[in-house]
């Protein structure tokens, strides 16, 4: 249900595309696929994004954060 929402985020922060399923009906998908693989820009994006969600502890920290809400 959250497919549009964060498909929005992820253009806004450079690191996706926002697709809607006319775009894909449209054979859109696989061209908008080698862009988001060859724009340096959504890779370097991409990465410094991974690298943050990775300093703030990963799964295991949400894991944590969840448990620590039901106790």
């Amino acid at each position: 249900a959250d497919q549009r929402g964060q498909a929005r985020r992820a253009a806004q922060a450079k690191v996706g595309l926002n697709l809607t399923a006319f775009d894909v009906q449209k054979g859109m998908l696989l061209d908008a696929f080698r862009a988001l693989t060859t724009d340096d820009t959504v890779r370097t994006n991409a990465r410094a994004l991974a690298d943050d969600l990775a300093s703030l502890g990963g799964s295991a920290a949400a894991a944590d954060a969840l448990e620590a809400l039901t106790t």
